[in-house]
């Protein structure tokens, strides 16, 4: 009995030391061990155990300070920030005590160790710069644990957005002063997309679901599809909200089963949907609509009683249209939303379009902002009606900005973004756009700023190329865009940013070859004498190598043009152009005979364009159609007409989540040339002919129609048309395109060969390398279904060129 009373006396006593060691001070029992100290002045903070860090840059990043007062709540974050922030230490022991008229802070450290060597290990799918470039541990860094487990993340995390989906990702250092930091990596395979397996949907295709899961598709035509779960994730939801869009608003999908091949490499997904029935619109309503008729919008509706509730897709484009038709009028505040509510039984809904119309918008103050060398008037004059006092018309700004886009004066990678609130997805593309919309002290006002960042407006390109109808050919031109005859240099340091300012255009090319050499001269004013009209003229002289003669070509054109509108434009060009024909062969046809040596061509030409694209450099969308009358024989040894028509049409069949558009598109030409007066016949320089890339693929250039020892003839009609789809295959670097082509060519319309259509069919590729410039490599295979006896074929068709 007394041994287990002087146990308990001991344990009892041993508690209450220990608790008083963990605890309080006594007498203060609620309060930290630095409390008592606080207020006093600071005389000292030392650092013990510090000795890679400098303790004068320590105390400046603090904020407790000498010669101030201690307060502990400050201390305490700064020792937070020494190890969690800054990881200069993994551990600090705090200890305040008296010293003098004040206290002393000493700060007891241990140091992370600077690492000595860095050591990646198992890495093969990214290299050691690769690496480094993601991670913060670096040779000569300090060797922290936040840091380190931080970095291993950070490259898990890039193995699998390769799809890497078993990597293991460890790292190890030693204690030392200077250490090694290792980082080894088990990649283990990539795994890719074998199978996707829908169960349950009843409504939709598995193509059309895995539309709607772009980054998770079965096997791609050259290359699989890596398997990124997080990717799969968002896909997920698209699913979802694909279901939902379509009117199937108590949709479920999920994912029911995924396994692996026994090497790793493949996946097998089963996902499990769950449609329910889809809602129906029962009526099509309307609430704040005043200042537009409303049969005028329910004319346009893409949604339609009896029409199932597609919220995300025929919605989702009747509420861009009611934007679009308030924002045409100015109201630019006007934001209409759905407000249909999904009933509590049943599967009808009463579709509701909801909108607060607010005021019409008109325009302030107009300013442009950091045009040093480009005059104001050469912005201003591509800002239609964007002028004080006119109605802010959206539609206009959406002009204005593509139109300084293609000016091609400004820095794109440091644009402003349009600030006014515009929701429609379609103005997400004003973010390459160089304008601010801003309000003022009326609400009603909007000031508008164009703000630019000039480049360099001056080129000298060297280019290479091979054509499968041109042969080999280089290009060294000068271009100034932004040319101003008027702007000489005020010094010799000048000289570069002299000429600019004005707006015009300003080339000079010339294009050796093997088969064809040219030097060509242009000089382009957009709006001569500050008017609407364009002017352009050309002087060149070009030199080929036909299938048996030489032909050279020496002259100028002089065009004027203007826009009509914003679709339309019409032209006026005047050519005056001597053709030389020489060195013939003894088996060309005998137009060639009649015309050998020289003859002048003067005609005059009327031009009309009709265009409507998303993009000129790369359409997807639109339309265009350019129609030309020539008229040769204003003087000169030529007389004849010829009519042309071209067409092209572009439709985005989808777009994927990256923004890759599969784009259906036709481009068809009509040609018609008639000699008149004292011109006996056609000379062969300018008749028709078809076959070749740009025309008709799977024959020669020049290669359908009648042919004299293997000269082409040509003829006075002609007609072409080209179906491509065409397609993105691997990020936006490669693009297949499948095409049918087709074309005849004709001396007349009682010709029994202008019914003779040649079709072909064929399959290509578009190769776009960064260094390559804007144009790809090329490579079309076609194959003709429908030729005749002496029509050229020709299987392969290429063009490539670079700029270097």
């Amino acid at each position: 009995m007394l041994r287990r009373i002087c146990y308990l006396l001991l344990t009892t006593a041993l508690v209450l030391v220990s608790a008083r060691a963990q605890g309080n001070p006594p007498g203060d029992e609620s309060s930290s061990p630095q409390d008592k100290f606080e207020g006093m002045k600071v005389v000292d903070i030392e650092f013990v155990g510090a000795k890679l860090a400098q303790p004068e840059n320590i105390r400046a990043k603090m904020k407790t300070k000498v010669g101030r007062p201690l307060n502990a709540k400050e201390l305490n974050e700064d020792i937070k920030k020494l190890v969690q922030e800054l990881r200069l230490f993994s551990r600090v022991e705090e200890r305040t005590s008296i010293s003098g008229q004040g206290v002393k802070v000493s700060l007891f450290v241990t140091e992370n160790p600077a690492v000595g060597a860095l050591i990646l290990l198992g890495n093969e799918h990214f290299n050691r710069d690769e690496i480094l470039a993601f991670i913060d541990t670096t040779e000569g860094g300090l060797a922290d644990e936040i840091t380190l487990q931080l970095d291993v993340n950070r490259i898990r995390e890039e193995y699998l957005k390769g799809g890497y989906h078993f990597v293991q990702v460890k790292v190890s250092r030693p204690v030392d002063e200077f250490t090694t930091v290792i980082f080894q990596v088990t990649e283990g395979p990539e795994v890719q997309f074998e199978e996707v397996v829908f169960v349950g949907n009843k409504s939709f295709s598995k193509s059309d679901l895995l539309d709607a899961m772009p980054t998770s598709d079965e096997g791609g035509f050259l290359f699989g599809t890596s398997y990124v779960e997080s990717r799969f994730t968002k896909d997920m939801v698209g699913l979802q909200r694909f279901y939902r869009g379509n009117g199937f608003l108590d949709a479920d999908v999920t994912l029911e089963d995924r396994r692996f091949s026994t090497d790793k490499e493949q996946v097998f997904l089963t996902i499990r949907v769950r449609e329910n029935e889809p809602y129906i619109i029962r009526s099509i309503n309307f609430e704040g609509l005043e200042n537009i008729n409303e049969e005028e919008i329910r004319d346009e509706l893409k949604s339609k009683v009896g029409d199932r509730y597609e919220q995300y897709l025929k919605v989702y484009e009747d509420l861009a249209m009611i934007r679009r038709k308030y924002r045409d009028q100015a109201f630019t505040d006007a934001n209409p939303r759905d407000a249909t509510r999904t009933p509590a039984e049943g599967f009808e809904v009463d579709l509701v379009f909801s909108l607060v119309e607010g005021q019409r918008s008109v325009i302030g103050d107009v300013t442009i902002v950091n045009n040093t060398e480009t005059r104001d008037k050469v912005i201003r004059r591509l800002l239609e009606d964007l002028s004080p006092g006119q109605p802010l018309n959206t539609n206009t700004l959406d002009r204005a900005k593509r139109r300084l886009i293609r000016l091609d004066y400004f820095n794109r990678e440091n644009l402003d973004v349009l600030t006014l609130p515009i929701t429609n997805k379609k103005f997400e593309s004003y973010k390459n756009v160089f304008l601010n919309v801003s309000d003022t002290d009326k609400d009603s006002v909007k000031d508008i700023a164009i703000e630019v960042e000039e480049v360099d407006t001056g080129s000298i390109r060297f280019a290479a190329g091979l054509n499968s109808n041109a042969g080999l050919v280089g290009a060294i031109t000068y271009l100034k865009t932004n040319f101003d005859p008027t702007d000489f240099p005020d010094s010799f340091d000048d000289i570069l940013d002299a000429f600019t300012g004005g707006g015009q255009i300003l080339e000079l090319s010339f294009f050796p070859g093997t088969v064809e050499t040219q030097f060509q001269a242009s000089y382009t004013h957009p709006f001569i004498f500050d008017s609407e009209y364009e002017f352009n003229t050309v002087l060149f002289r070009r030199a080929r190598i036909r299938e048996g003669w030489d032909e050279t070509r020496t002259g100028f054109n002089v065009r004027v043009g203007r826009r009509i509108g914003n679709n339309i434009s019409a032209n006026l060009r005047y050519r005056l152009e001597e053709i030389r024909v020489d060195d013939i062969d003894d088996d060309v046809p005998q137009v060639v005979f009649d015309y050998q040596g020289s003859r002048v061509v003067s005609s005059l030409t009327a031009g009309i364009t009709i265009a409507d694209l998303d993009s000129y450099a790369s359409p997807s969308e639109g339309y265009r159609l350019l129609l030309n009358y020539e008229y040769a024989g204003l003087g000169g040894d030529l007389e004849f007409q010829k009519i042309r028509i071209d067409t092209e049409y572009y439709l985005t069949v989808h777009q994927d989540a990256e923004n890759r558009k599969q784009t259906l598109f036709f481009e068809g030409t009509i040609g018609y040339i008639k000699e008149f007066g004292s011109t006996d016949d056609v000379p062969i320089y300018e008749r028709l002919f078809a076959g070749g890339q740009g025309s008709v693929r799977g024959f020669e250039f020049r290669g359908i129609g009648p042919q004299t020892g293997g000269s082409p003839e040509g003829g006075k009609i002609v007609i072409t048309g080209s179906l491509n789809y065409d397609f993105p295959l691997y990020e936006d670097i490669l693009k297949g395109v499948v095409f049918l082509d087709t074309g005849t060519l004709a001396n007349g319309f009682g010709d029994g060969d202008l019914s003779n259509f040649r079709v072909a069919v064929g399959f290509g590729i578009r190769l776009k390398i960064g260094f390559l410039g804007d144009r790809p490599f090329a490579v079309d295979f076609a194959f003709p279904l429908v030729k005749y006896k002496e029509d050229q074929t020709q299987i392969i068709s290429f063009s490539f060129s670079r700029q270097f």
